[in-house]
Order: C-alpha cells, then sequence, then structure tokens
C-alpha cells in the first residue's frame, strides 16, 4: 500500500530480484556442464526498458520479433551484437533497420532471402550474417495454440529446405551463421524437449557435412513455462543435467548442447 500511495493506481511492480535469481538459477544449471552458452530473452515477454537493462547487466542476449522491440533493446543501451531479429512477416523497412544497426536477422523462410540481400546492396552495406528457423516437425507448449513446430505449422523451414538455405545464403556472400529453432511456449514438461531436439540435431549435422559450414550460434528455442494451475508443477532446471531421472532428455541435451552455444 506504502508504493500505491506513493506512485498512485493502478499500479504494475516488478521484483527486481525476482528476475535476477529467475536468470541466475538457469545459468547456474547451464553452467554446470555447458560453459558456452547464452540465454536469450524473448523481449516480446516483457519489453520494459527497465527489465532489459537488468537482463542485460545480467549478461543476457535477446530475441526480438519486431522492430518496435529491437529499437527498445538499443535505446536500453543493449549492444546489436547481443540481439537477434526473429520474424515471419519482414518488411522492406524491418530488413533496412536491422541492417542499418548492424542486427543479427533470423528468416523464417527461404522467400525472404532475396529481400534480405536486395536491402544489404542498397544500403551499401558488409553482409553481418544469417540465420534460419528450421521447423524440426515436432513440438509442445501449455496449449496447442502455443505449439510453434510441426508438420501442419506455419513457422519455419522443414528439413528438405533447410540445405537449400544455407547453400543460397553462402552463395549470396554470407559468412557467418546462426541457426534456430522454437518449437513452443509455456513448456513445463522437460521430456517435451527431447524428440524436437533429436530432430534438429540431425538436421544440423547434414548441413555441416554436406556444406562444410559453421554456425556462430545453435539456437534451441522453446519457451521454458511456469505452472498456471494448482496441480501443475514447476519445470525442474536440475533436470537439465539430472540424467538419471530424465535419461532421455539429458541424452539428448548432452549431444545438442555440445552443439548449441556461440562460438568462443
Amino acid at each position: 500500500m506504502e508504493i500505491a500511495s506513493e506512485f498512485g493506481t493502478p499500479l504494475y511492480v516488478i521484483n527486481e530480484q525476482m528476475i535476477r535469481e529467475r536468470y541466475r538459477s538457469l545459468k547456474n544449471v547451464l553452467n554446470l556442464e555447458y560453459k558456452n552458452n547464452q540465454i536469450n530473452y524473448a523481449v516480446k515477454a516483457n519489453s520494459n526498458m527497465s527489465v532489459l537493462k537488468i537482463l542485460n547487466s545480467e549478461g543476457a542476449s535477446f530475441d526480438c520479433t519486431s522492430m518496435g522491440e529491437v529499437y527498445t533493446c538499443l535505446k536500453a543501451g543493449i549492444s546489436s551484437e547481443k540481439i537477434i531479429f526473429t520474424g515471419n512477416m519482414f518488411t522492406d523497412a524491418d530488413f533496412t533497420f536491422a541492417v542499418n544497426n548492424d542486427v543479427f536477422v533470423n528468416l523464417d523462410s527461404l522467400s525472404q532471402l532475396n529481400r534480405l540481400v536486395r536491402v544489404y546492396e542498397t544500403n551499401g552495406k558488409e553482409k553481418k550474417g544469417i540465420s534460419f528457423r528450421i521447423n524440426p516437425e515436432f513440438g509442445a507448449g501449455h496449449h496447442k495454440h502455443t505449439i510453434t513446430a510441426g508438420k501442419d505449422i506455419k513457422f519455419g523451414i522443414l528439413e528438405e529446405q533447410a540445405i537449400e538455405a544455407y547453400k543460397k545464403a553462402k552463395k549470396a556472400g554470407f559468412e557467418k551463421f546462426g541457426i534456430h529453432q522454437h518449437i513452443g511456449s509455456g513448456i513445463i514438461n522437460a521430456l517435451d524437449f527431447g524428440k524436437p531436439a533429436e530432430k534438429f540435431i540431425s538436421i544440423i549435422k547434414k548441413i555441416i557435412e554436406e556444406l562444410d559450414t559453421e554456425f556462430e550460434f545453435i539456437d534451441f528455442g522453446g519457451g521454458l513455462g511456469i505452472p498456471y494451475r494448482p496441480e501443475e508443477e514447476p519445470l525442474d532446471l536440475e533436470s537439465y543435467k539430472n540424467e538419471s531421472k530424465l535419461n532421455r532428455f539429458n541424452y539428448s541435451i548432452k549431444h545438442f548442447f555440445s552443439w548449441t552455444f556461440h562460438k568462443n
């Protein structure tokens, strides 16, 4: 009530300590086995500049889905090197803003590549790098409407197009590459990451072997969920490393985390 008296109502209060604790708990678990990891915060979750500054100070990188989110990150003092711009409805204005601010673009479809190349050339900019969002054909989420991967889902490039996408990107003059998946949001069962990860890994290996390509980063997207109902258990972060408890999931993570994080 003291805060409401000072600032008035309606009032939305964000707990900075809780943000830092949640970030560090995930980071600490990952660091136990995977030293070269990077956590990307989904800016669409909360684009408040104070929140972005807190996470930036913790060392997070940022995944943006609109020009507005990219702009907000830059205004918050976040380096363009820590921003990835992911979208499935890019306009030329989106591409121009990203290119002129040296932001890494993550394409959702092969059809977007030619337009991005044209924007680089029109603006006389050296090609920053490029990533494609891969659809591993398996997804998960807390609701069917939050599942963002699968054969009937519109997002991302399917396996049969993946090699072609990177082949065309190399031919267009790109020299730095990332690769990305996002299987869904609000995932609280660690086992749900296993099957998509295995498929994603197999696609990555095919690209590396056929095109002799190295990746700057491999992004295993999927939103870590929180319980919405009293009977739901929170995602156990220890399951990322606890082989006896989630053997199948850890089998996958030991393989895909060796591929996953940013190069030194």
